[in-house]
């Protein structure tokens, strides 16, 4: 027996239906009705949970195949390399196997929530694993395996990762289904953005509303029939608005669906696009954010991690630090070094360095920013800054503890007035370090305008949620591709 529902008044059979008139009890509804399946014909949550998870077991199956597939060279590695044999050298192959093992999967799961390409993933996971078994070597197996032996391990894994995932686990993982719930302005342009920029990952397959749908979004139904919707079409992630979060919530609970992921536009979009826009968070955001429940980063180690690799850094580009002093030199008069006041962490001020890349005294008056083709830049100054090889005294700010190698990027105070005018918890960024290079500068290009750096921002609030340092060494790997491709430079 079928029953046709309007706003929640069910109609069974037999009762009079004119054109698009439905009387119930006394009730009319104007809107042609919806005829809505028996409940014995509708699939069971479970059933779709099995068929929803059919992938993961595939995936497991396959992990499991790398697994084996690194045992055996790293196995016949050792064989070939090292004196070891017998059952000494099958509990050193199973000891290290484990070792790449589980860092190649940590390193595919961090990647894959912030869907990054498998040879990052690869890369991450194979640095992991040689760190660790370098120590496991120096402190227990009183070196058995020599530095070039490792090297030589390492690349090997390296590369069987990166194409395993690259052909096989990237093929395995399904494409995010996305159902849009009562959504406003907002959720709408987010779904235009991400087809534009990541529509690989993830698939709109309509929206349930009531009213009428926007062109271009299939109509899936209206909120009451949210639940056979979601027991038929199956998505993935349910996106709603702020305002309709809540109720979405609700009635996921009351039918017993947990296994759903119901996200706002804010989460969302932080988890898609890996940014936070500013206009959309409030101050009990950053309360959230600095909760110290959630801090896993402590001040020590990123300072350890930047005088590290500063100091690293000095090393390997001092021919550089030497050659470049005297090329501006010989370009013509003005010093090499250009000094310049910036915010810095808690809004104090602190003097940036660069090798200087305009003409002297290339601002006279009022601030301006740096603008494409800008003529006061000089010939060798372009070639700096498409470089970045202007950026490296900031090295030197870094080992001072003025800067850290990565953050926001510091920003003049003569712009502060306008950009907190505009931009809504811009002076926020000043609860970090401000840093050489950024998440913000390796997603966006140069800007040079309000729009820009309200962009930029959204990134800067991103690091400040998630920063760790695993993403500080992902930045820096991030950086180098940027130098090469010498994207957003001015």
């Amino acid at each position: 027996m079928t029953e046709v529902v309007h706003e929640g008044v069910v109609v069974p059979e037999g009762v009079a239906v004119h054109e698009e008139l439905v009387v119930h009890d006394g009730v009319v509804a104007h809107d042609p009705p919806v005829v809505q399946p028996a409940p014995e014909s509708v699939p069971t949550f479970e059933a779709d949970t099995q068929s929803r998870s059919g992938w993961q077991y595939r995936e497991r199956w396959a992990g499991l195949g790398l697994g084996a597939l690194i045992a055996s060279l790293t196995g016949a590695l050792l064989a070939n390399q090292t004196t070891v044999g017998g059952a000494r050298l099958v509990g050193l192959t199973a000891t290290i196997s484990a070792v790449w093992f589980i860092g190649l999967r940590r390193s595919a799961r961090f990647a894959q929530e912030r869907e990054l390409k498998p040879i990052v993933a690869a890369l991450i996971g194979t640095v992991t694993g040689a760190a660790a078994i370098s120590l496991l070597n120096f402190w227990v197996l009183d070196l058995v395996i020599s530095p070039r032996e490792l090297i030589g391990m390492a690349a090997c894994v390296f590369l069987l990762s990166a194409s395993f995932q690259a052909v096989v686990a990237h093929g395995l993982s399904p494409r995010r289904r996305i159902v849009l719930v009562e959504p406003d302005n907002e959720t709408r342009a987010l779904m235009r953005e991400l087809r534009e920029e990541r529509g690989a990952d993830y698939e709109c397959i309509g929206v349930v509303e009531d009213g009428i749908s926007p062109n271009g979004v299939p109509f899936l139904g209206g909120t009451d029939n949210l639940i056979a919707v979601l027991r038929r079409d199956r998505p993935t992630v349910l996106v709603c608005s702020a305002e309709s979060h809540a109720r979405t919530v609700d009635r996921l609970l009351d039918a017993g669906m947990t296994s759903v992921h119901v996200l706002d536009t804010l989460e969302f979009q932080e988890s898609a696009l890996h940014r936070v826009e500013s206009r959309s968070v409030s101050p009990a955001w950053f309360a959230s954010v600095l909760d110290i429940n959630r801090q896993n980063y402590s001040a020590r180690a990123k300072r350890v991690f930047d005088v590290v690799v500063a100091s690293f850094a000095l090393i390997v580009t001092l021919p550089l630090l030497l050659v470049i002093p005297v090329l501006i030199r010989l370009s013509g008069p003005g010093p090499v070094v250009f000094r310049q006041m910036r915010i810095g962490e808690s809004g104090e001020l602190f003097e940036i360095l660069k090798f200087r890349s305009m003409v002297p005294d290339a601002e006279i008056g009022q601030a301006v920013w740096a603008s494409e083709n800008d003529p006061r830049i000089t010939p060798i100054g372009r070639v700096l800054r498409m470089t970045r090889l202007d950026e490296l005294p900031q090295l030197w700010n870094v080992v001072r503890g003025e800067m850290s190698i990565v953050g926001p990027r510091p920003e003049r105070p003569e712009f502060l007035a306008v950009l907190g005018e505009h931009v809504p918890f811009w002076s926020r960024r000043d609860l970090l370090k401000p840093g050489i290079t950024g998440w913000a500068q390796v997603h966006f290009a140069y800007t040079a305008d309000i729009t820009g750096a309200a962009t930029k921002l959204s990134y800067d609030l991103y690091y400040l949620k998630h920063r760790s340092l695993a993403l500080d060494a992902l930045i820096v790997l991030k950086t180098f591709r940027v130098l090469l491709t010498r994207s957003g430079a001015r």
